[in-house]
């Protein structure tokens, strides 16, 4: 046997390492690797014993790496970045005809969606595949080419292009408005029925940023129809139901139709922005050039102050 191979353990229990130092959880890693989690801690519990030392402290329902078990993730994380990488760079110079794309549902299907057949008649040649979800999915463990995300611009399995910050404004349709007040003081929210959303963890600003942007201070709001999805709580505004916090791009079809209208002159400016989020450690296809390229000149009219 190699010295090499006397001298590392399998690389079935470094890739096991890797991904629960990932995860944090022995649990999502074995899911990620189609195991059980018995078998993860298994594997982890072997290298400790191999090393000597923990890689990991473990608390109640919570991990956390120890600093030798976090030099070790590093490496290894980089090493199957470069793997993945060098695997592409080895695979041929055939240009791909799909497009795999991460999007958040909001936005895949009130933005992207609409404007997706404008890219189709640019290149006819391609095929996009969006899938939409509202969690992340780990762009290195995945088949996405890509992925359109909201948030700080920060994700450790990916490199972030900054595409734009939204504006956000209180609408309704005008059938609902014709008999009640604009929104010019906080008094003005007690006279209407408000729909809010989950925002599931996201970086999405609610009611309390907007009166506090508004008012000076944060004021009571009492939501009369809650639901789980954005663009839910948007069909409900158009029917006539309420008012909704509108995101100006995202809704932008029913602003210019008119089916919403903004109550009132305070837009506040989001905090988080939009994002291209490409795979950290692949280089970027000819495909993924063209479509990053093509969103980035669709979204260049919308304010972009970082």
């Amino acid at each position: 046997m190699s010295t090499f191979r006397r001298n590392i353990p399998s690389l079935s229990a470094l890739v096991t390492l890797e991904s629960a130092a990932r995860h944090l959880s022995f649990t999502e890693a074995a899911r990620e690797l189609n195991v059980t989690q018995p078998a993860v801690s298994r594997q982890i519990r072997d290298l400790e014993k191999s090393l000597g030392f923990p890689l990991f402290v473990r608390r109640h329902r919570a991990l956390d790496l120890t600093p030798k078990g976090r030099q070790m993730a590093t490496t290894l994380t980089q090493s199957i970045e470069h793997i993945v990488s060098t695997w592409q760079d080895i695979q041929g110079n055939t240009t791909p005809t799909q497009l795999h794309v991460s999007a958040y549902v909001a936005f895949s299907n009130l933005w992207l969606a609409p404007r997706l057949p404008l890219f189709r008649v640019e290149n006819p040649e391609l095929s996009v595949f969006v899938d939409t979800q509202d969690h992340d999915p780990d762009l290195r463990r995945t088949d996405f080419d890509l992925a359109l995300r909201f948030g700080a611009g920060q994700w450790p399995d990916g490199k972030a292009t900054f595409l734009f910050r939204d504006e956000i404004v209180p609408v309704c349709s005008p059938a609902y408005l014709e008999d009640l007040p604009r929104l010019t003081q906080a008094d003005d929210l007690k006279r209407h029925r408000i729909i809010d959303y989950s925002r599931g963890g996201r970086a999405w600003q609610g009611w309390d940023d907007w009166t506090q942007f508004s008012f000076g201070s944060v004021a009571e709001v009492r939501v009369d129809t809650y639901y789980s999805y954005y663009m839910d709580a948007v069909t409900a505004a158009v029917e006539g139901q309420g008012v909704v916090l509108g995101w100006k791009a995202i809704i932008e079809k029913y602003l210019a139709s008119g089916a919403l209208v903004p109550i009132s002159e305070a837009v506040m400016t989001s905090a988080s922005a939009h994002y291209i989020v490409t795979p950290r450690g692949r280089r970027d296809t000819e495909v993924v050039t063209r479509f990053s390229a093509w969103i980035m000149e669709a979204c260049s009219r919308y304010q972009v102050d970082r």
